[in-house]
């Protein structure tokens, strides 16, 4: 299997018709892929597959593309990323898909391979077949199906190093001729490893239509579980930050606002990894309806001879089935996990805010206490200052000692009060008198105005002073 370049395709589009029962519509197919032409397909004019034909040996070997003819066998479509179209053209794909007479519901399934900003893939699951009973010329019978895959990121810098996929297998066989037409887009690697394990390296492979069901389906959960155990491990990681987390520490402990981003982030990967495993699951229960049927169209001879093909397909596929349900399962215990945790950290977060508003008001509580005691201490003093303001005043005012005091050549002490202290006493005291007066008379007009203005303000409901009508 080998990666080439065509320069163009410069055929013009030629639809091959069918020669089903019912015709299909391949304007209608056109017009689906025109639609998402855009953002589906490469622009610059070239075509990068990877496709392979069967020798005379009935084996793959590495042939280049000469013309449409050699596009009889397997053709794998890669794409580099979410952000970026199929390698290939329009054009080309009409070509292709008309030369495999593909069948008009593999439009459907196609655009969900365009190019997106958003991590879109994965939310459809589609499944389709066309099983002729007849075996007219022309005839032919397809199946069509779209798995999820998972596959390591290429974008290292992402801090998940997983990244959910979707890859689209049509298969179509010839009536007539049995031989297989496949076409496969953005397989996963261990899809192709398991093709190239499968066919290229082994001859007399059987082109019974099973083969290729039972290598994509047993390469399908190749990661699925690494990525669920790598879920689980960051989903710990969370929950045991909140056993070492102290609610009552005055800086943020382990567990805390930026938690809660990473605890919606593990949700939402949960949800996904969970629909497209159930997505999985759907088609794979009905890729199982799909083998019963054929199984009952085939001819007794061929039923004989090829009863190991169903039952190696319908074993691999319950197989799958059930470990998927397990990894569903487990998906769902994880969920509830991962909520316990989230309301675990508001709880966390709602209990710190509670404490450190219950420490803050106390401390509000200690300056008030404080700020009061302060108040009242400037009130004493400002107090002490009025009574002895008006007799320094005067004192100084008046140029008044009041009392002298002498020595005597003898050592006695002489004290002797100053003839105007009559009039000192008579101007302080009266003058102390009116100061205080007004300085009472501020602080009632000051408290009476304080209750007026509280009584303003609504006041609390008293439910024990409420008035009680007698019965």
């Amino acid at each position: 299997m080998m990666k080439i370049d065509i320069p163009a395709w410069p055929l013009p589009v030629v639809w091959v018709t069918s020669a089903l029962p019912v015709a299909a519509d391949y304007q209608s197919m056109s017009l689906r892929l025109d639609g998402v032409a855009d953002r589906l397909f490469k622009k610059d004019g070239t075509v990068q597959v990877m496709a392979c034909r069967w020798s005379k040996h009935q084996k793959f070997e590495n042939l280049p593309l000469r013309s449409y003819e050699d596009l009889c066998a397997y053709v794998i479509i890669d794409q580099e990323h979410t952000r970026s179209s199929l390698d290939i053209t329009h054009n080309a794909m009409k070509v292709l898909l008309s030369s495999f007479s593909a069948f008009p519901q593999l439009a459907n399934a196609l655009p969900e391979f365009a190019a997106s900003d958003i991590p879109i893939q994965g939310s459809r699951t589609f499944f389709h077949t066309e099983c002729s009973i007849s075996r007219l010329e022309g005839s032919s019978d397809h199946l069509c199906m779209l798995l999820k895959y998972i596959e390591p990121n290429r974008n290292f810098s992402d801090p998940i190093p997983w990244s959910i996929r979707q890859q689209l297998l049509h298969q179509s066989i010839d009536a007539c001729t049995l031989r297989e037409h496949c076409v496969v887009i953005r397989p996963s690697e261990a899809f192709k490893a398991s093709i190239i394990d499968q066919f290229m390296q082994r001859g007399n492979v059987s082109t019974h239509w099973t083969n290729l069901p039972v290598v994509l389906v047993g390469s399908l959960n190749a990661h699925w579980s690494a990525y669920v155990r790598f879920l689980d491990k960051e989903i710990w990681d969370i929950d045991k930050s909140i056993d070492f987390t102290n609610p009552f520490s005055e800086t943020p402990g382990e567990a805390n606002f930026r938690s809660l981003p990473r605890t919606k982030q593990y949700h939402d990967l949960l949800i996904r990894a969970r629909h497209a495993l159930k997505a999985n699951i759907h088609v794979l229960r009905l890729l199982l309806k799909e083998s019963i049927k054929r199984l009952t169209l085939e001819s007794k001879a061929s039923r004989e001879l090829f009863a190991d093909h169903y039952t190696t397909l319908d074993s691999i596929v319950n197989d799958v089935i059930e470990e998927s349900c397990d990894l569903v399962e487990y998906l769902e215990t994880l969920k509830l996990r991962v909520d316990r945790i989230t309301e675990a950290i508001r709880d966390s977060i709602a209990l710190r805010n509670t404490h450190h508003a219950a420490v803050e008001s106390q401390n509000m509580k200690r300056l008030t206490v404080k700020s009061v005691q302060e108040a009242r201490t400037v009130k004493a003093i400002a107090l002490v200052t009025l009574v002895y303001l008006p007799a320094t005043f005067i004192a100084t005012f008046l140029g008044i000692n009041g009392i002298n005091i002498q020595q005597t050549d003898t050592g006695v002490l002489h004290i002797e009060a100053d003839a105007q202290v009559i009039l000192y006493f008579a101007l302080t005291v009266p003058l102390t008198s009116v100061t205080l007066l007004l300085w009472w008379a501020w602080e009632k007009w000051s408290r009476s105005r304080r209750g007026e203005t509280g009584s303003m303000d609504p006041q609390p409901a008293r439910p024990w002073k409420a008035h009680v009508s007698p019965v």
